[in-house]
């Protein structure tokens, strides 16, 4: 089907804390039609912005309560680069695995794939 977007999922904006390959958010971005753009390090690494530069989303996940997506955009701003679109999700069914994954599958996919 579609073309899969590539995402950087991001849990905390200072430090940057993003999901990486091999964690749950990972797995789900798969089912959901994503693609998670932190290819390389740990299941949730700390990285720089310019490593979320160089991955080149198209899409960034806030996926934590207290950062707000105009923070980590004016950040990137601050750094020469046009913010990708950046999408708050806080619902509790994003932030931890649990019976309600299929749920979180679905919605981000719907999110991904609007339309």
């Amino acid at each position: 089907g579609r073309p899969r977007v590539r995402v950087v999922a991001a849990f905390s904006a200072s430090p940057l804390v993003v999901a990486g390959r091999g964690s749950w958010v990972d797995e789900v971005l798969r089912v959901a039609g994503g693609e998670n753009a932190i290819g390389e390090g740990a299941r949730y690494p700390t990285v720089s912005v310019e490593v979320v530069l160089r991955a080149a989303p198209a899409v960034i996940l806030d996926l934590s309560p207290e950062m707000a997506g105009g923070d980590l955009g004016a950040t990137l701003r601050a750094h020469g680069a046009t913010p990708p679109r950046i999408i708050p999700l806080r619902d509790n069914v994003f932030l931890r695995p649990g019976p309600r994954v299929g749920e979180a599958a679905r919605r981000l996919a719907a999110t991904l794939h609007p339309g």
